[in-house]
């Protein structure tokens, strides 16, 4: 179970989703913060660029997510090393849905409630959002590197 650490995600969960990843046979689980976002929780900013990076990832990858930047993700072990992933920066979180969803792993997307962040955002909406859409279009065609 991985989540950010600033108590937006609901690690409360964390027992319910281990469940249902065993229960369910799954081998990934992403959790969409968008279906139950109440407003105070992310900016209307936020929520347009989460909407438009997540149609943007499912039309290029033929994908049905309803949120491609969650940080908040359940798998079990055997899946981290088949995964290829490369980018240790805002990236990250989407290509590991794409991974997983492209190596064929039995995958579920569950809404989870997302609370206000507690202190200082260090989101650069602008520079992390072109650099989010970017690196799906060199994931898509071209060859992203880490740096991306």
């Amino acid at each position: 179970v991985t989540f950010d650490g600033d108590t937006t995600y609901p690690a409360e969960m964390t027992q319910e989703l281990a469940d249902m990843l065993v229960r369910d046979e799954l081998d990934f689980i992403s959790c969409d913060r968008l279906s139950k976002l109440k407003p105070e929780a992310m900016t209307r900013g936020h929520r347009f660029g989460n909407w438009m990076l997540v149609k943007t990832m499912n039309v290029l990858f033929s994908m049905k997510l309803k949120d491609s930047q969650t940080g908040m993700w359940v798998f079990r072990r055997e899946v981290w090393p088949k995964l290829e992933v490369i980018s240790d920066g805002m990236p990250f979180s989407e290509e590991i849905k794409i991974e997983a969803w492209k190596k064929g792993f039995r995958c579920r997307e569950v809404a989870v409630d997302y609370r206000p962040r507690i202190g200082e955002i260090k989101l650069n909406t602008w520079g992390d959002g072109r650099r989010n859409l970017f690196y799906l279009f060199k994931k898509r065609w071209g060859s992203p590197t880490p740096e991306d």
